[in-house]
C-alpha cells in the first residue's frame, strides 16, 4: 500500500484516508501502469513465499484469485488501519470480551468520522488522555 502511494505521490488526510497527489506523477501513464503491475506481481511472489514457508496456510486464496483492484486494496486497508484501536480498547478492557463489545457498540453509535479519529488516536496511543466512548 505505501508503495503504491509512494509511486502515484498520494498523500494522506488527518483522517489517514489517502488522497491523490495535487501534482502529475513523474511517470507518464504507461510507465505508471507497468510499475504498478510489477508492484501487484510483487505482492502475489511474496504471498506464494508466504504459503511455501507455512504449508496448509491459504487463508488469503480467495484474495489473490481475481484482480488486485483499489476497492479490494483498500478493504484490507482500512481493517489494518483500525487494528491497533480495538487491540488497545481491548487492552483496556482488561481483555474482557464482554466489556470490550459493549464499548464497541458504543463506539458504534457515534459518528463515522467521530469513530475513526477515536480508533486512530488510541491506536496511536496518544499521550493526551482518550476516554472510552461513553453509553
Amino acid at each position: 500500500r505505501t508503495t503504491l502511494e509512494r509511486l502515484y505521490e498520494d498523500k494522506r488526510d488527518k483522517e489517514g484516508k489517502v488522497k491523490a497527489g495535487k501534482a502529475p506523477p513523474a511517470l507518464p501513464p504507461e510507465a505508471l501502469r507497468q510499475e504498478k503491475h510489477r508492484i501487484q506481481a510483487q505482492l502475489r511472489a511474496d504471498y506464494q513465499n508466504l504459503i511455501a514457508a507455512w504449508p496448509g496456510y491459504r487463508s488469503y486464496e480467495f484474495f489473490f484469485a481475481d484482480d488486485l483492484n483499489n476497492a479490494k486494496l483498500n478493504s484490507i486497508a482500512n481493517y489494518y488501519d483500525f487494528v491497533p484501536g480495538f487491540e488497545r480498547l481491548l487492552e483496556l478492557n482488561q481483555g474482557d470480551l464482554p466489556n470490550f463489545y459493549a464499548a464497541v457498540n458504543r463506539l458504534a453509535s457515534k459518528p463515522k468520522a467521530e469513530r475513526h479519529e477515536w480508533l486512530r488516536g488510541l491506536g496511536q496511543k496518544r499521550p493526551s488522555p482518550i476516554t472510552e466512548p461513553s453509553p
